[in-house]
Order: structure tokens, then C-alpha cells, then sequence
């Protein structure tokens, strides 16, 4: 496809200007972005759900010592702690607007934006949690 040196320009116009923050406090906020809740990092960086990985991998494995099938169960016991880690994270949201009684509509819309973000990342651990259970299930069935 070739493009017309009018749409070219425009382009290029159009992308000076979405370079994203420029200021201190613009780029501050922006940096700390994925940092509010901790979602946006992996689940097996923290050493606590690492033990649960661990934990829930060796049941879920057995007695097979196959490195690919425990390398399977643990994709499945990787998606089902991060879900917890989901879970967990939308229970204090609600928890947090049961503090205010619902008097403060402020508050109120914040959560809502709040539950709307942390649905995408349920979304993505639910579908990787799909797709590892139907390996784990064929790999088992093969054996």
C-alpha cells in the first residue's frame, strides 16, 4: 500500500504531538502507572506466591517427574494463584467502599474505575488458566 505524501505529513504532525507526558509530574505518574496494584507483575516475582506455585504444581503433577508435564501443571498452578491475586485485589476494593457507606460518589466512581482496570487483567489470567488446563488435560490423557 502506498501512501500519499499529504497522509505522510499528516502522520507525522499527528505523532509529534503523542509523544506522551512531558512533564515531571506527567511522566512520574505514567512510570508508576502498572504499580498501583501490582497486577501488571509477574505472580511467581513474589516469593510468597512462588511457594504456592510450587505447592499446587506438585499436586497437581503428582507423581510424574516428565519435566514438560510439571512444566504444564505449574502454567496451571501459575494461573490459579493469580487469580487469587485478582480476587484478593477486588475484595479490598470493595472492602475499601464499604468503608465510605456509599456517601461519597467520588469514591464510588473511583472503585468502578478501579474494578474496570483489574477486569482486564481477570480476563487475560482466565483465558491463559483455559488454554494450560487443556494442555495439562490432554498431556495427561496421552500418558
Amino acid at each position: 500500500m502506498i501512501v500519499s505524501q499529504r497522509r505522510l505529513e499528516a502522520n507525522k504532525r499527528n505523532a509529534s504531538v503523542s509523544t506522551g507526558p512531558k512533564t515531571a509530574q506527567g511522566k512520574f505518574v505514567s512510570r508508576n502507572n502498572a504499580l498501583r496494584h501490582g497486577l501488571a507483575r509477574p505472580v511467581a516475582s513474589d516469593p510468597v506466591a512462588a511457594k504456592a506455585i510450587e505447592a499446587l504444581t506438585a499436586i497437581l503433577a503428582g507423581s510424574r517427574n516428565d519435566p514438560w508435564y510439571r512444566e504444564l501443571a505449574r502454567n496451571v498452578a501459575e494461573s490459579f494463584i493469580d487469580h487469587v491475586r485478582i480476587r484478593t485485589v477486588r475484595s479490598q476494593i470493595f472492602y475499601n467502599l464499604g468503608e465510605f457507606e456509599n456517601t461519597d460518589p467520588s469514591k464510588n466512581a473511583s472503585a468502578t474505575n478501579q474494578l474496570e482496570r483489574i477486569w482486564r487483567y481477570e480476563q487475560r489470567v482466565l483465558a491463559k488458566r483455559r488454554k494450560a488446563l487443556r494442555a495439562l488435560c490432554a498431556a495427561g490423557a496421552s500418558a
